[in-house]
């Protein structure tokens, strides 16, 4: 069965889609919108995709089948869409046939003397409206809706038609047009339903498109004469550049007014692809390539599968890192010493006589393994992709299989972690996982992690701990066993090094953010002080840190496991400003964090933000971002304190300092230092889709917050979504026998995204 992709959401696309099933094609539908999904009629042999598709989705969706062509059976006025469609076809040279609607229709109204007023585009034929009085019809759509309400500027005098779909009342609202005026309805529409409109709306003008039969144009036209109302029509962009029937401006490229003309086509490119496959089978020299991605274990001969021993005999060549290659049972001439994907991509479209290609991992390819690399390749390079390699994957023993049966431990509860060329958040990822195997590469690294765990064992992060170690797994040099920290850190023979890490498991473990304000350091090297405020519950310093807590001395202990910590010495020496406890955990739940967060904490303050969102995102990184000395100290001290793997001081200030950054994720803003608009700027010009969370306590900064926002959001029309709260926060406090309740400042908290 031939498969055939098809870009649809009209009416012309639904019918060729069924025509096609019906003649045995399998076709997979791509449509923009949920909308365009619940009106495709579901048959056999149809499978239907929601969402628009950029050239490289598209390219990405076309290498998925062998696809026998693409149809663009989009509306004529989707000259974007069609443009994109065409070149991700010749990128994947694949034929590109498109159905092009018949609209032509001036010429006949002019026979019949009839008035035919038209422009080539929406923002002329809003233009020419502008300067008329009277109210408006529109039937062209949401997509233009935005540019032509903002020419006229006028949207009591729009009445607008459109599909009953979120996207398209989404933007309805956001042209300003009022609901009363918003009539949201599926056609096909009668002469008589029209007449009705024109009436209820009591429009002057019918603004349209040259949508022709299909898209119910001449039942407007003649409403419109009926009602002696002045039509409005913008032409047709496919009329203006036509193709020619069965014509195409590029190779492969065909344009079609009627479906037999097209279906024709299909099943003429279906009988050439049956006549070259006869072809292919019989010619020599077209046999299919075999590509073996093979997991060979720990090195050690004996371990191999007689699966792999097979392979190998049968290959005409083996690629794999020189220590994989010395052990494995394989002619020496066949061996070639390379590992990288994209150096074996070359040497495989280089030498198309080897048909039979293995290539090495240690370990297994499931595993930490660059197999994984390679098979990316094999479905994303178009020149590798029609190399026409049948591709297999043979599993191997992994280095934690082989050490877990060496200690007696299982394995299937443990989070496995891997430093090989790689960054790892050991002690937080130890936190939440109690059972970890860590593959490490060199004493160097070795070395490294056993002063981490000696510094978190030290300050009470983590407790209870055994490692068990292996070395050189698979060799003559092969050592396990049980280890102590100092041993770790004494050891200098360089190899490959897997540890199991097992801390004590504790039910307490908190996962939600809330770490107590006491936990943290507050207090300055010996003969610093910084100034505090009354009762404050934010600043809009520098430090941006969001709450102040009072002056005083603070001093407790982290019962959870998650923040186990000594507890501070008491002591009278006044504070760096931190967000407290709950503003901080309500600032975290609205930011909406992920493992794999980039969080900015613009004005870290004493990081208790900073320190909160280290802990949640294990396999993230937190950029905490300060400018004050004295909170720098402090930032660093408490960072040593929770034992912050993932978390970066940068010294300066915002959004200078955000300039070499990775793009930010999640960022929150507890001071701006009066450079709000320019931060917001920046972090939405690196992500157009991140989530802010910003906190203050005056009106003056949540008027300028406003007005940032509306400023910006000129420019970044997908973040329109804008929450403000307030929240007050009141604790109860001992004095003598009584129990009084002690306000802090209201904040204001704005999240954006």
């Amino acid at each position: 069965m031939d498969s055939i992709f098809i870009f649809s959401g009209t009416t012309e696309g639904r019918e060729l889609t069924t025509q096609l099933a019906e003649r045995g094609y399998d076709c997979t539908v791509s449509v923009a919108t949920e909308y365009g999904c619940e009106v495709m009629e579901m048959q056999e042999g149809v499978s239907v995709r929601t969402g628009r598709l950029n050239q490289e989705q598209m390219c990405m969706n076309f290498r998925q089948k062998n696809y026998l062509c693409v149809i663009d059976a989009t509306h004529p006025f989707a000259g974007v869409v069609s443009a994109e469609i065409k070149r991700a076809c010749k990128q994947e040279e694949l034929p590109y046939l498109r159905f092009c609607r018949p609209t032509e229709w001036e010429s006949e109204e002019k026979a019949k003397g009839k008035p035919a007023l038209s422009f080539d585009t929406a923002w002329e034929a809003a233009t020419w409206l502008k300067e008329r009085e009277g109210k408006i019809l529109l039937t062209t759509g949401s997509k233009d809706l935005s540019l032509i309400a903002g020419v006229i500027a006028d949207p009591s005098r729009l009445y607008v038609r459109v599909l009953p779909g979120v996207e398209s009342l989404q933007a309805c609202e956001k042209a300003g047009i009022p609901k009363p005026q918003i009539i949201a309805c599926q056609g096909p529409f009668s002469v008589e339903m029209n007449t009705a409109l024109l009436h209820f709306s009591g429009a002057r003008y019918l603004l349209t498109k040259e949508t022709g039969r299909a898209g119910g144009f001449p039942e407007k036209m003649e409403a419109a004469y009926a009602c002696q109302v002045q039509p409005v029509v913008i032409r047709n962009p496919e009329n203006r550049n036509p193709g020619g029937e069965g014509g195409g401006t590029e190779k492969n490229q065909f344009s079609f007014s009627m479906f037999a003309a097209l279906i024709a086509e299909v099943d003429a490119l279906a009988r050439q692809r049956k006549e070259e496959a006869k072809v292919s089978t019989t010619t020599e020299g077209t046999l299919q390539r075999t590509l073996i991605l093979a997991g060979v274990g720990t090195g050690n001969p004996a371990q191999q599968t007689q699966e792999l021993v097979e392979a190998l005999a049968d290959a005409d060549v083996i690629f794999g890192a020189s220590r994989i290659l010395r052990s494995l049972r394989a002619p020496e001439e066949k061996k070639q010493a390379l590992y990288q994907a994209d150096r074996i991509r070359e040497e495989l479209i280089r030498h198309p006589e080897w048909k039979k290609v293995l290539v090495a991992y240690s370990g297994d390819t499931g595993f930490y393994s660059g197999a994984q690399s390679l098979l990316n390749l094999l479905r994303t390079d178009a020149e590798l992709f029609k190399s026409g390699f049948a591709v297999r994957v043979l599993c191997g023993i992994s280095s934690v299989q082989y050490l877990a049966s060496k200690i007696g431990k299982p394995w299937q509860e443990a989070k496995f972690l891997s430093m090989h060329g790689r960054r790892g958040n050991l002690i937080g990822n130890l936190l939440r996982y109690p059972k970890c195997f860590l593959l490490l590469e060199g004493c160097k690294q070795l070395r490294a992690c056993a002063l981490m765990l000696q510094e978190a064992m030290e300050k009470g992060v983590v407790r209870g701990l055994h490692i068990y170690f292996g070395y050189q797994l698979g060799s003559a040099e092969e050592e396990t066993g049980v280890v102590t920290v100092e041993e770790l850190s004494g050891r200098t023979a360089e190899g490959l090094y897997l540890l199991y890490l097992e801390t004590e498991e504790d039910d307490r473990q908190v996962l939600t953010p809330g770490i107590p304000d006491a936990a943290f350091i507050r207090q300055m090297a010996e003969g610093n002080t910084v100034a505090t405020e009354g009762n404050a519950g934010t600043t809009e310093g520098s430090s941006g840190s969001g709450t102040i807590e009072n002056g005083g001395s603070h001093s407790g202990s982290i019962e959870n496991r998650s923040s186990c910590l000594a507890p501070l010495e008491k002591g009278g020496r006044r504070t760096v400003p931190m967000t407290k406890a709950e503003i901080r955990m309500l600032a975290l739940c609205k930011l909406h964090l992920t493992e794999r967060a980039v969080f900015y904490d613009i004005g870290g303050g004493s990081g208790s933000v900073s320190i909160e969102a280290a802990r949640l995102c294990i396999e993230g990184r937190v950029y905490s971002v300060e400018q004050r000395a004295d909170a720098l100290d402090l930032l660093r001290r408490n960072k040593e304190r929770f034992c912050c793997e993932n978390l970066e001081i940068v010294a300066g200030s915002a959004p200078e300092s955000l300039t070499l950054l990775p793009a930010p994720t999640h960022v929150f803003i507890g001071g701006s230092d009066g450079k709000l608009m320019e931060i917001l700027q920046t972090v939405m010009q690196k992500n157009k889709d991140v989530r802010i969370v910003i906190t203050c306590v005056t009106l003056e900064t949540l008027a300028e917050v406003q007005k940032a926002l509306a400023q910006i959001g000129k420019d970044w029309r997908e973040k329109d979504r804008v929450e403000i709260i307030q929240v007050a926060v009141t604790k109860a406090r001992a004095v003598g026998r009584y129990h009084l309740f002690r306000a802090q400042d209201p904040v204001f908290m704005i999240t954006v995204g």
